[in-house]
């Protein structure tokens, strides 16, 4: 060992002092500590060598083989992480070592002897602690124990969504949004919930966006209906990215790009060149010259007639003001020159004369 830095002759070396050697003076950090360990053959890793591997770095117990770990050294992993429980041999998960552990990382619930495992201790750690509902298997959590851990985290402190994640029933997450008004807040649970997707139901995700449209992007596409398409996009044309191209519709193709042209890329070709009140605008915005608002692409559509100021045609010239309006038969726009509306003059305010005093007596 002395002539080489190659570990991977520590699976031909049986002897312990050689590896405590080996240990001291090349183990100077996590990575050189676990490449020892890799390398070394686990039939000659002794518990002694386990435990100084333990001592430089404990986050490698995980790594370490059954047959070199003891009931002190589990002792020790456990309390310094609980979730350790999970590499403890069965035969050392006692349950004062296994109740330690939970103590330590609501995780190691999910680990416990299956000879302790029972709705009764479940529902017993979660009124203990309502963070252990997050080491409860989901099977297993009912809406008790859900219950539970929201009225005594939530349910005290409107901003405390630690547990949101982990409950079964999807009402009472809607019940915290819509009990929320804060944007940043609507934003804040959404990013919570990345850890339980299915939490994210129709109604969830149409309150979340009715509150903060720029959330759609989180929200999974199974959740995400015509209803809470429209309200996003209404809320926020961008959002129109975000809404599956099945539930892009020609009225909110041209609601997005009327806000924000840039937008048109995210429009289907399907809707681009069909007939539809989208490539009727893109007809109306060739003809006129110029674009035009939303609304006055819907009146005209729906047959209906708008003003519109300086238009350019090519027998008239420009017109100052003209009204337009869309021949359904003809398929064709019509231009009626008006006069446009004239300013009233704000006549100047007399003020009333006094009465003229008589002379006093």
């Amino acid at each position: 060992m002395a002539r080489t830095d190659d570990l991977r002759v520590l699976r031909y070396i049986p002897f312990e002092e050689i590896h405590l050697k080996v240990l001291g003076f090349y183990c100077t950090n996590y990575d050189k500590t676990f490449d020892f360990l890799e390398n070394m053959n686990p039939w000659f890793l002794t518990p002694r060598v386990a435990r100084e591997i333990f001592a430089l770095e404990p986050e490698l117990f995980y790594n370490l083989p059954d047959h070199a770990k003891n009931e002190e050294m589990c002792r020790r992993a456990v309390w310094h992480d609980g979730s350790y429980l999970q590499y403890v041999p069965e035969k050392w998960k006692t349950p004062e070592l296994c109740m330690e552990a939970i103590r330590r990382s609501p995780y190691a619930i999910a680990h416990l002897p299956e000879s302790m495992k029972s709705p009764d201790l479940y529902m017993s750690l979660v009124r203990e602690n309502p963070q252990n509902l997050k080491g409860v298997p989901r099977e297993a959590r009912t809406p008790e124990m859900s219950r539970e851990a929201f009225e005594r985290t939530y349910g005290k402190d409107k901003t405390d969504f630690s547990v949101i994640s982990a409950l079964s029933d999807p009402a009472l997450v809607l019940q915290v949004f819509r009990e929320q008004d804060d944007p940043q807040q609507i934003h804040r649970l959404m990013s919570v919930l990345h850890l339980n997707r299915r939490l994210v139901t129709e109604e969830v995700a149409l309150e979340a966006v009715r509150k903060d449209a720029g959330v759609l992007y989180d929200i999974p596409q199974r959740a995400i209906t015509p209803l809470v398409a429209d309200t996003a996009v209404r809320g926020d044309p961008r959002m129109i990215q975000w809404v599956p191209r099945e539930l892009r519709t020609a009225d909110l193709c041209l609601y997005a790009e009327a806000a924000h042209p840039e937008l048109r890329v995210y429009v289907p070709d399907e809707i681009a060149k069909g007939r539809n009140i989208y490539s009727f605008h893109r007809q109306v915005d060739a003809k006129l010259r110029q674009p035009l608002e939303y609304e006055q692409y819907k009146t005209l559509y729906s047959g209906g007639a708008v003003r519109v100021n300086n238009v350019w045609t090519s027998v008239a010239g420009e017109i100052d003001c003209c009204e337009v309006r869309y021949d359904r038969k003809t398929e064709k726009l019509k231009l009626r020159i008006v006069e446009p509306p004239r300013e009233k003059k704000a006549q100047p305010k007399v003020a009333p004369r006094k009465p003229a005093r008589g002379p006093k007596l």
